[in-house]
């Protein structure tokens, strides 16, 4: 990464580049699965100071991962107890995912008043859920791949210095 600075804006792009070789040994399957994947994470922030009190922050980011959980990547039924399997996938998926978001600050915490206003959209191209089959005699959890998760949130925080009560509302 690499951070550009003028007196009101800085701009950041970064990149993380990662190489994962995985290997997964079946003792019910003839030969081991191997794979090999490249992942990289783009991102860029911007950091504009609009006035001596307000501050404009936003990224942006693109992200490539694979489960860190090994119980994830169980192409076969395992008994977990309790009269419950569970699976999961049979090999380990790239999940892509892209977010941005923006925070604007106004004022200091140290301030009268103090305020911070934020949103954000996220949407993940895929990610892992569950399906569950509920029985009496036994319980059954997959491990299932979706696609076209979003979510979009907005946050709006005001703090004001009450000196009678020493503290903020």
């Amino acid at each position: 990464q690499y951070t550009w600075k003028s007196p009101r804006l800085e701009l950041t792009p970064s990149i993380t580049a990662r190489l994962l070789h995985s290997t997964l040994q079946d003792k019910l399957a003839p030969q081991a699965q191997s794979s090999i994947n490249k992942l990289w994470s783009p991102k860029a922030t911007i950091l504009w100071r609009t006035h001596s009190k307000g501050e404009l922050r936003s990224e942006v980011s693109y992200q490539m991962n694979m489960s860190q959980n090994a119980l994830d990547v169980l192409p076969n039924f395992v008994y977990k107890g309790n009269r419950t399997f569970s699976s999961g996938l049979k090999e380990n998926p790239v999940l892509d995912a892209f977010h941005i978001n923006a925070v604007y600050t106004l004022g200091k915490m140290t301030d009268k008043l103090y305020t911070i206003l934020s949103g954000g959209y996220s949407q993940q191209f895929d990610y892992i859920g569950q399906q569950q089959e509920l029985n009496p005699d036994y319980n059954r959890n997959n491990l299932v791949l979706f696609k076209n998760r979003t979510l979009t949130y907005f946050n709006a925080q005001l703090n004001y210095f009450v000196a009678g009560i020493k503290g903020n509302i």
